[in-house]
């Protein structure tokens, strides 16, 4: 699609959310797919295309459509034609760093008969790679290759393996946690069934809330959005077959909508 790295250049420039050129690009491959022109986009082609995501999911695709035709000068164009739908309310379904980071310092306080070093590795873990428990209880030390920052997966669903890069400040603290415990079970020492108690009973308690693991990947997939990594990234740490998946993943909230809409309108 013509224009669409100029257009990331403008909003890089503009620092408005990179949300919208995320949409745009899936939408460019989709175009490319189908041998259909930008302009050219019609009302049933749009239909065909939206059918697998959500409401909120549309709207957003609706507002980037917009906002790129207004970069590109087009004044007239199916988006302007399209009717936003009605968005969904829903409870937040994901966790966030500030509440990992805060659940950690909360078990290192006021519980004292787990492992607090375990328990913040672990959560780290899970998020900034956003693992299932599954992938990381499988985990060994030999997995982990500390000179490129990357660590060997294996995924339980696609029973493949991957090789996943892990943030710089993760290194220090996964060293240090190894040096402390031999291995025995796995790379951290940990069952499933522990992994689940401290999501369920511990953090639950400490956040007021019900969170599971899963929260902790939904929250993994949409901090990497928010830091402007590409939808077609995320999906291939995250290890989803379709993209459809991961953009409900990644999509804002209702809140986080109306908060951005704000914040950027003024």
């Amino acid at each position: 699609m013509d224009k669409l790295e100029d257009y990331k250049k403008y909003l890089a420039n503009l620092k408005p959310s990179q949300a919208y050129y995320n949409y745009m690009s899936i939408l460019s491959e989709y175009l490319d797919a189908q041998h259909i022109k930008f302009d050219e986009l019609n009302k049933e082609n749009l239909a065909e295309f939206f059918k697998d995501y959500k409401a909120n999911t549309v709207n957003l695709f609706i507002n980037a459509g917009r906002n790129f035709c207004r970069f590109v000068g087009i004044t007239q164009h199916v988006f302007f034609d399209m009717k936003m739908l009605k968005p969904e309310k829903r409870l937040s379904i994901y966790l966030t760093l500030d509440e990992i980071e805060k659940s950690i310092r909360q078990v290192a306080t006021y519980n004292s008969r787990l492992n607090a070093n375990k328990v913040e590795i672990v959560l780290l873990v899970l998020f900034y790679l956003g693992l299932r428990k599954s992938e990381l209880v499988g985990m060994k030390r030999e997995d982990f290759d500390f000179a490129t920052g990357t660590v060997k997966v294996y995924e339980i669903k696609t029973k493949k393996e991957k090789r996943l890069p892990f943030p710089e400040k993760l290194l220090k603290k996964l060293i240090t946690f190894f040096n402390s415990e031999e291995e025995t079970i796995n790379a951290f020492n940990i069952t499933e069934a522990e992994i689940n108690y401290l999501f369920r009973k511990v953090l639950s308690g400490h956040l007021g809330r019900k969170v599971s693991p899963h929260l902790a990947r939904h929250g993994s997939g949409r901090f990497m959005s928010e830091r402007g990594l590409n939808p077609n990234v995320i999906q291939k740490i995250l290890g989803h077959k379709s993209i459809q998946t991961t953009m409900r993943y990644i999509e804002p909230s209702q809140a986080d909508m109306e908060r951005l809409y704000k914040e950027r309108m003024k």
